[in-house]
């Protein structure tokens, strides 16, 4: 959904989610897998909601639960 500025223009943006699942937190099948991930982006959605990360530059990550920083989050005009 579109932006409008406090100047009456409209900023498009879009968020940009990239998350590492190639190491041991993600484990061994399907639902080691699914489950971790579902972990790891409700930490990231979390964490973007407590740095208020809304708007075009803004960032956020997450970690697995094995501590590693996997997911990483980018607001960005699109």
């Amino acid at each position: 959904m579109p932006l409008t500025s406090a100047y009456g223009l409209i900023i498009e943006m879009k968020a940009l989610i990239e998350i590492e699942m190639g190491n041991a937190a993600f484990g061994n099948n399907e639902a080691e897998r699914l489950f971790e991930l579902r972990q790891v982006t409700e930490r990231l959605i979390d964490n973007a909601t407590q740095v208020m990360a809304a708007k075009a530059g803004d960032y956020a990550s997450a970690q697995d639960t094995n501590g590693n920083t996997v997911a990483k989050l980018h607001i960005v005009e699109d």
